[in-house]
């Protein structure tokens, strides 16, 4: 897995589609170790959102997208489609707040769980 250092993104969607990317790394099938996380948390860092802004994009946002693919026997992928996790985190902004309410109801795995963890804590360290 390579990870960019800095990123330049001129527009708070430009940098909240840079967090998605590597958020969604954490979703990807494969093995994260420390180094794979130090990246993810450096390539975070550059994106100048906050702790809780990154804490609502995994569990609001691309959690609900991602987090039952672990499960879906198809093969490895090497990454998420940027323009289809925006999509899809867009329709589910768009429902109800029933549907959203719905949506929180489900739970990130244990696995991605504790590399999100590791990961923040790289983050927290930078």
């Amino acid at each position: 897995m390579t990870h960019g250092t800095a990123h330049t993104a001129d527009t708070v969607r430009d940098r909240r589609r840079l967090a998605w990317r590597w958020i969604s790394d954490l979703f990807v099938d494969t093995s994260h170790d420390e180094g794979d996380l130090a990246a993810i948390a450096r390539s975070l860092k550059a994106t100048g959102f906050s702790e809780s802004e990154f804490h609502d994009m995994f569990y609001r946002e691309v959690d609900p997208v991602l987090g039952g693919h672990w499960c879906v026997a198809v093969g490895t992928w090497p990454a998420f489609d940027l323009d289809w996790l925006e999509n899809e985190i867009g329709k589910r902004r768009r429902r109800s707040w029933f549907g959203r309410a719905l949506g929180r109801l489900h739970r990130v795995n244990r696995y991605n769980d504790q590399d999100w963890h590791k990961a923040m804590a790289h983050w927290r360290a930078l």
